[in-house]
């Protein structure tokens, strides 16, 4: 189930402007850019480049994963923040588990800078 469209940065100009002024957060399989964005809930888009692979379905797997975290896990992400998944080649080759974790540890350390 997609994020609903309240949570996602859709235009190029929101994401250039949430990547500008963000921080990052780096672990095995993705890059975590945030910024706070003065809203009272979050947003997010996440880049999958076709370096990560060159299947679509892999790639939008990957994107599904990571809405389905979040949207499962509304008290792991940090409120009235903007975020960028940005995912890296080793993200296609990992296990779920080992995936989710990596998701889960990069929430965590971004929260506990942001408090």
């Amino acid at each position: 189930m997609a994020l609903k469209k309240i949570n996602r940065l859709r235009k190029k100009k929101e994401i250039q402007d949430a990547w500008s002024r963000a921080k990052a957060v780096s672990v095995r399989s993705f890059r975590l850019f945030y910024a706070p964005n003065g809203l009272v809930h979050s947003r997010f888009a996440f880049v999958v480049s076709k370096k990560v692979s060159k299947s679509a379905v892999l790639r939008n797997r990957l994107r599904r994963r990571a809405s389905e975290w979040i949207r499962a896990h509304p008290d792991g992400v940090q409120k009235g923040c903007d975020y960028i998944l940005n995912f890296i080649p080793l993200a296609a080759t990992i296990s779920r588990k080992d995936y989710y974790e990596d998701i889960e540890r990069a929430f965590l350390e971004c929260k506990r800078r942001l408090n």
